[in-house]
């Protein structure tokens, strides 16, 4: 493992927090008691940065809902955080302030964690879209990501499940493998499915033979998987569709109701489900969060794209991420969806000081085979 240089110990503030990022690392460094220590920065409980937090003594309480670790040794001391943080080496020499991190992120920073997401960049063409993602979705979470058109949001989809009209640099994990470089299939087969905004029909082709397909694939026995056919369909009441063809002559909700039903027979480890309240009236809405919520577990991160709160009113996240331009410029609980249904993203672009985008006609990708539709970005 290499030693980074963190900072120089006149920088370092007696009891405060310093972050720093190497490769697919983010530690949070702390001169406490003329010690200094070096701990993972993500808390691992929450999205929450630990270099943030207080720090008491050889002790630093996480800044969003006060769970303690130890400095020296990264353990959990209080609720609700039960897993620890990484804890990493450190030296000075002279004035220099180093650290030992791993050169690939190791299992304790990766730890509980269904997606992670590291300085992503995507483009189509000479269109750069994505402009730096950084975003962590752990398992039994479900987190929001919210925007206006064009801010990047299904791009982010595509990208991550390796949609191939899109060149991507950064780095992206699920369940602590690496999944950019990857094919479509390859990165399924790892655990990351994706919800279509616009499912498509495939006529001839059943539900239920598509199904016992897909989980052999992912190395389902096909016990297992009859098993979980019949509770999935029992559950999202699914039953008639098993012998029709996939998505024919279906609404959109009952579209949107058989991706979710598929997702759970599947039981991926990260699921991205692309506005799937899009075109659905009110009562169709409920009936697809209720299908998201019932989806819910603990094996199985979900990132839920929309462009509004209205699901969110039917299904609380854990987290909510705002993207404008490529980038994620805020992250918050549920209560941030509630404020961008009083104010709009053009009040949170003034509170946060981001002048609105020129408009500029995007290159768009090609028709893509199974949607027969141009993805949006």
């Amino acid at each position: 493992m290499p030693w980074v240089e963190a900072a120089n110990l006149a920088d370092l503030r007696e009891g405060e927090g310093h972050k720093i990022c190497h490769g697919g690392q983010v530690a949070a460094v702390f001169l406490t008691e003329g010690d200094v220590y070096a701990v993972g920065d993500r808390c691992s409980h929450a999205e929450a940065s630990l270099s943030e937090g207080e720090v008491f003594g050889t002790e630093v309480e996480c800044p969003l809902h006060g769970a303690v670790f130890d400095l020296t040794s990264g353990e959990a001391l209080t609720f609700p955080a039960v897993r620890p943080v990484p804890s990493y080496p450190t030296r000075v020499e002279g004035e220099r302030v180093l650290v030992e991190l791993p050169e690939e992120p190791d299992g304790g920073v990766l730890m509980g964690m269904a997606l992670k997401v590291r300085g992503l960049q995507a483009s189509v063409g000479s269109v750069k879209i994505l402009r730096g993602i950084d975003l962590d979705v752990p398992f039994g979470e479900m987190h929001a990501l919210m925007g206006p058109n064009g801010s990047g949001k299904s791009t982010l989809c595509h990208v991550l499940s390796g949609h191939p009209d899109f060149t991507a640099e950064g780095e992206a994990w699920v369940d602590g493998q690496q999944v950019l470089g990857l094919e479509a299939d390859e990165r399924a087969r790892l655990g990351l499915v994706q919800a279509f905004q616009s499912p498509v029909a495939v006529p001839g082709v059943e539900l239920g033979e598509v199904m016992r397909e897909a989980a052999e694939e992912r190395g389902i026995d096909p016990g297992e998987a009859n098993r979980r056919i019949a509770e999935a369909s029992r559950r999202f009441d699914m039953d008639s569709f098993l012998e029709r063809s996939v998505n024919d002559d279906l609404s959109g909700g009952e579209k949107k109701r058989s991706e979710i039903f598929q997702i759970s027979v599947l039981s991926p480890k990260a699921a991205l489900l692309d506005e799937t309240d899009s075109g659905l009236d009110i009562d169709m809405v409920r009936r697809v969060a209720a299908a998201v919520e019932e989806m819910r577990g603990p094996g199985m991160g979900v990132l839920m794209i929309t462009h509004h709160s209205r699901i969110l009113n039917h299904v609380e996240p854990d987290r909510v991420h705002v993207m404008m331009g490529g980038r994620i410029v805020t992250s918050g609980g549920p209560d941030l969806a509630q404020e961008l249904e009083r104010e709009g993203y053009e009040g949170l672009r003034k509170r946060l000081g981001i002048e609105a985008p020129r408009a500029v006609a995007a290159e768009k990708p090609s028709a893509d085979f199974f949607t027969d539709l141009p993805f949006e970005v």
